[in-house]
């Protein structure tokens, strides 16, 4: 009788996985395609050192509520406690661990003037 329920759970876990990770992506992409006009604006309005400066900004904080997002909607769970310490050092030269966008997206919510390569 076990058995059923097992595989019952599993295919709703499966199922949540498939949700959250469109959900993920899809929140990643409509950030980043949201962000292009009001760029592409900025750039032509706004001096080069100004603009890059808000432009940055701008992407910390799109990220950072990406990562928020990530937390409620997806059940992901980040530890930035020690990254937000390490702000407060500068400069830095930072190399994730796994060459993954995550990583670039968990770096750059944090530091507004990251260059990642």
């Amino acid at each position: 009788m076990a058995a059923p329920f097992r595989f019952f759970g599993r295919a709703l876990f499966a199922a949540y996985e498939f949700v959250a990770m469109l959900l993920g992506l899809g929140m990643l992409a409509a950030i980043c395609l949201a962000w292009l006009p009001p760029a592409l604006t900025l750039r032509a309005l706004l001096p080069a050192a100004l603009g890059r400066r808000v432009g940055r900004l701008a992407i910390m904080g799109s990220f950072r509520f990406y990562l928020w997002f990530l937390t409620v909607f997806c059940y992901c769970r980040f530890d930035l406690d020690e990254i937000d310490a390490l702000r407060r050092d500068a400069p830095l030269i930072v190399v994730a661990n796994h060459p993954s966008l995550l990583d670039a997206v968990i770096l750059l919510s944090r530091f507004p003037n990251m260059v990642c390569v």
